[in-house]
């Protein structure tokens, strides 16, 4: 497991899986932290891993780290991702990903969810 200070990664082998889980204010320094950590764990996984990422605990996202989580979208773009869930919970939140999200191509498609359990549910569902 790799850990910044109000984020942290966790590679969960056994289901191909990547936990993205962000809380708090999310600054453009711990953007670049969570980056770095991504870039690490990622190798461990296949392709076609899944990502759940969740913000529940996010009460807002810096402007100035948008250009830092588009090269994270990108980057696992590039390692041919699977599902991607994201656990919201707040509407400011869910606008802030959207606006960011809106733009990516090569399959950048998320899923929204509010429960972790429900991400988890969907996440264990076959294709």
């Amino acid at each position: 497991m790799e850990q910044t200070k109000m984020s942290k990664v966790i590679v969960n082998t056994a289901q191909n899986r990547l936990n993205i889980t962000m809380t708090g204010s999310i600054s453009k320094e711990e953007m670049e932290n969570l980056y770095a950590d991504v870039l690490t764990c990622v190798p461990q996984l296949k392709p076609g891993f899944n990502v759940l990422n969740d913000i529940s605990n996010c009460k807002i996202i810096h402007l100035d780290s948008a250009p830092t989580f588009q090269r994270i979208m990108e980057f696992l773009i590039n390692k041919n991702i699977g599902k991607i869930v994201r656990v919201v919970k707040t509407k400011t939140t869910f606008n802030q990903l959207s606006r960011i999200t809106e733009n990516m191509k090569g399959g950048y498609m998320p899923i929204y969810l509010s429960t972790f359990e429900e991400s988890e549910q969907f996440l264990s569902e076959p294709d």
